[in-house]
């Protein structure tokens, strides 16, 4: 076998292997945890909502765009005292994590 059907079939093989974890994860994983009452209770709230759970991670959705300038802003504008007039230093970094 040449090198270059070595990595053909490796390529394959790795693509099978991830497809087979995604599967199990969904299929096995996933439905195992609907065991728990909390999580009943989460996902029967989500569907009467029509909330879009999966939208929640999408960097263009208003929700995580407001938390993540939030964050942003919290850490740049951190309240230091009066003897400080900013939390950056000569060099741009931030005190703290000196």
């Amino acid at each position: 076998m040449t090198q270059k059907q070595k990595q053909t079939i490796r390529g394959w093989a790795g693509l099978m292997t991830g497809l087979a974890v995604i599967c199990t994860l969904m299929f096995v994983v996933g439905p195992y945890f609907e065991r728990y009452e909390s999580v009943r209770t989460f996902t029967t709230y989500v569907k009467d909502n029509d909330i879009n759970a999966g939208g929640i991670w999408w960097t263009d959705t208003e929700l995580t765009s407001e938390a993540e300038m939030g964050a942003r802003a919290t850490m740049r504008y951190l309240p230091t005292g009066p003897e400080k007039r900013s939390v950056r230093n000569e060099i741009g970094t931030l005190e703290f994590m000196q």
